[in-house]
This record gives structure tokens, C-alpha cells and sequence, in this order.
């Protein structure tokens, strides 16, 4: 089903740390099913720390998180 979606991605003090929208219509957010890759990059382009961080995805009214753990 097609529909707004938005990831963001937050460190353990609920700092954000990069988000992506996906919005119905644009041509990034075509029907069907899509992936994305993090880099390990926040939103300023640096390199994040080793540790854990949530991951929330909102579509359709709800959100589901789950926890991302990055080690270099």
C-alpha cells in the first residue's frame, strides 16, 4: 500500500541523529517494496560512534522501532 513513510534514527539520549522521508507521489516513494542503506553517517555527514541506536519507522498511523548497533 502506498503511503507517507519516515525513518529516523536516534542515539540512546534520544538525540536525532539522520531521518529520511519518503513522501506518496514523489518518484522516490514509487509503489512496491524499497531499502534503504545507512552509511553510519548522521545528518551532518560525520561518522557516528560505536553503540547502540533506535531505528523508528512511521507509516499509516503507526511506528515500530528497533535497535541498530553499529560497530567499526
Amino acid at each position: 500500500q502506498t503511503s507517507d513513510v519516515k525513518i529516523d534514527i536516534y542515539d540512546l539520549a534520544s538525540l536525532l541523529v539522520k531521518e529520511w522521508a519518503f513522501v506518496k507521489g514523489k518518484p522516490e516513494a514509487a509503489k512496491g517494496v524499497h531499502k534503504i542503506q545507512w552509511d553510519g553517517k548522521n545528518g551532518s555527514g560525520q561518522l557516528v560512534a560505536n553503540g547502540s541506536y533506535i531505528c523508528r519507522v512511521q507509516y499509516n498511523g503507526e511506528t515500530h522501532k528497533f535497535k541498530i548497533l553499529i560497530i567499526k
